[in-house]
């Protein structure tokens, strides 16, 4: 039974099933709970990337392993963050000048919110639609550094420096930065 699910974990990145249902629950969650439920699916698509390596491979490597094949989906959650930090004080500063009731507002933010979550996890559905299988080798240097390698790590990096900054950049204090963060990683809003 256990070797059974070890090659499956090995191959479920080219499986259609695991894509439509990581999919599926990335945008049913997102949009409709929370985005505290990506981390879940997040941990959970690690851990298949971990049962999927070879037993006798070092703990460090099975770790550069891991994060190296999730790092799209750590890219798209930071991103997401960025999204729903910057909307809430842009989005949410222009529609509150506009809307002349609260639900108006809600209506309006929860529609928007929707629609760049939708557009996020379409990045995620191209990736895993068009997920290639990648062998993986110990040493970095022997990565195949393409757009694909480089482009998540990129997105990490700028999403870290945005959510990092946005106090200083949308002139906001950081409580009500952190705020926007806590609310955004309730389980059950």
């Amino acid at each position: 039974m256990k070797y059974k699910f070890n090659i499956w974990a090995k191959r479920h990145d080219s499986s259609k099933i695991f894509t439509f249902a990581y999919i599926a629950a990335s945008v049913v969650l997102s949009v409709f709970v929370s985005l505290f439920w990506l981390i879940p699916l997040v941990f959970f698509h690690g851990f298949l990337e971990w049962a999927g390596t070879e037993d006798g491979m070092a703990f460090s490597k099975k770790i550069g392993k891991v994060l190296w094949h999730i790092k799209l989906d750590i890219a798209l959650l930071l991103l997401s963050l960025v999204i729903m930090v910057y909307m809430e004080f842009t989005v949410g500063a222009l529609l509150a000048r506009i809307a002349t009731r609260a639900s108006a507002f809600a209506a309006w933010q929860n529609t928007i919110k929707a629609a760049l979550l939708t557009v996020d996890d379409l990045f995620q559905m191209i990736r895993l639609a068009g997920a290639k299988k990648q062998k993986f080798t110990s040493e970095v240097k022997k990565r195949k550094m393409d757009m694909e390698s480089v482009l998540p790590l990129v997105i990490i990096v700028l999403s870290t420096g945005l959510l990092l900054f946005s106090p200083l950049l949308l002139g906001a204090p950081a409580q009500e930065v952190l705020s926007v963060l806590k609310n955004e990683m309730m389980p059950f809003p």
